[in-house]
């Protein structure tokens, strides 16, 4: 007669299946050649054995604890998660916002804060000259342009976003 062995490890996956219901076979625990055997058919002998992956019925308190503990962390985390998440869609939905209102200004031919450089040259063209400085706050420039009729303009930018514009004398932000 034979009969599969299954390794320590595979008794294990034997246990872990039967609590979670995934094998519905019956294991026979039999001794062959001083060695004990798992096996799903029956040996001289053997007796059916259904593990019980808590023989005292429930956890001891040091696994309770244990269990508690990493239940409270992953409560933890997993709050930390979500709250990252909402802000981080809070933060993705404002700026989607305001490239929208970008955007729209820049098809009805407006400067606006927050407009790149590339958008201001379409709007206005080359500027007659431009003047650059640093600050606490980062690098600025100043896109001076000539008096079309409208004023002169003047453009400044931090970091390749516009931060406020003066058209004709007017201060715009």
């Amino acid at each position: 007669m034979t009969h599969a062995r299954i390794p320590l490890g595979g008794a294990a996956l034997l246990v872990l299946c039967g609590a979670t219901g995934l094998a519905e076979a019956e294991v026979y625990r039999c001794e062959q050649h001083g060695r004990i055997v798992y096996t799903d058919r029956s040996c001289t002998g053997g007796r059916i054995e259904r593990p019980d992956p808590h023989p005292s019925g429930r956890l001891n308190p040091a696994a309770q604890q244990a269990q508690a503990d990493r239940i409270r962390r992953w409560e933890r985390e997993s709050a930390i998660a979500e709250a990252t998440q909402r802000q981080a869609d809070r933060q993705w939905l404002e700026n989607h916002a305001r490239e929208k209102r970008i955007e729209d200004a820049y098809q009805r031919r407006e400067i606006m804060a927050g407009m790149t450089t590339a958008q201001i040259r379409q709007l206005l063209g080359t500027p007659d000259r431009i003047g650059k400085s640093a600050s606490a706050q980062g690098r600025e420039e100043r896109w001076h342009y000539p008096d079309r009729g409208d004023g002169r303009r003047i453009v400044r930018f931090r970091e390749g976003r516009v931060i406020a514009y003066d058209n004709a004398g007017r201060q715009q932000r």
